[in-house]
């Protein structure tokens, strides 16, 4: 089964922001995809799905934690059942994908309210978003583990805010959700060489058109031979 909150999620996230809790989105390219601290991040926390999130600093709170290998984990407890870590960040006008490794472990005791995991890139102004997630993962399974890698490349030259977010849906609270190792690619630069390639296509293009400086015999003449006198003529 694949269960999202994208449309409950945004609400509180726009509160902590009008109430100065959170910082404003799009503050420039990712910070610490590989959690060498939290610095960079926020933390949203909530007794129950029906409650209000709650700002914390991930960096001091108990249900965010980081584990090495470029990883930090979200964890709920006896007290907080949604855990929501985020970023808000700009990206460049070449980006072309995001990816992240991600491993998680889920609690089945209500196939009715079942735990789940979800990894959103939302625009700025949450008029859209962009499900992290392959399509085809089920996001309350009781355990996966992977790599994602998504087109994000509609979203480019953007502020958008990355979230993930972990929900205890059946109230056996010892879910965890760790990601890392995020990245933003890029489509490559053009190299020198073809950039040098490119300026030269004009020049091309004025001597296939006659454009060849007088007195050279570029692409633009025609070389002839009448009674063995060589000559060239414009075309």
């Amino acid at each position: 089964m694949r269960r999202t909150k994208h449309q409950r999620r945004y609400l509180p996230y726009i509160l902590t922001v009008l109430l100065g809790f959170a910082g404003p989105i799009g503050a420039g390219p990712l910070l610490n995809g590989s959690f060498a601290s939290f610095d960079g991040w926020s933390g949203d926390i909530a007794p129950s799905p029906l409650d209000p999130f709650q700002a914390v600093d991930p960096g001091a709170d108990p249900r965010f934690t980081l584990e090495g290998g470029g990883f930090a984990r979200l964890s709920d407890d006896d007290n907080y059942s949604d855990i929501v870590l985020y970023q808000g960040l700009t990206l460049a006008a070449s980006a072309v994908s995001l990816s992240f490794d991600y491993v998680w472990s889920l609690t089945a005791g209500d196939p009715a309210n079942p735990d789940f995991v979800q990894a959103t890139l939302w625009l700025a102004d949450f008029s859209d978003l962009i499900d992290l997630f392959p399509a085809a993962l089920d996001t309350s399974a009781a355990t996966s583990a992977g790599t994602a890698s998504t087109d994000i490349s509609a979203f480019a030259g953007t502020d958008v805010l990355l979230e993930f977010f972990l929900q205890d849906g059946d109230g056996t609270r010892a879910d965890w959700l760790q990601v890392g190792n995020i990245s933003v690619a890029e489509a490559p630069l053009p190299s020198p060489a073809a950039l040098v390639l490119l300026g030269l296509v004009p020049l091309i293009g004025r001597s296939l058109r006659g454009g060849s400086m007088p007195g050279s015999p570029g692409i633009g003449w025609r070389f002839s031979s009448i009674l063995g006198q060589r000559r060239f003529r414009r075309i």
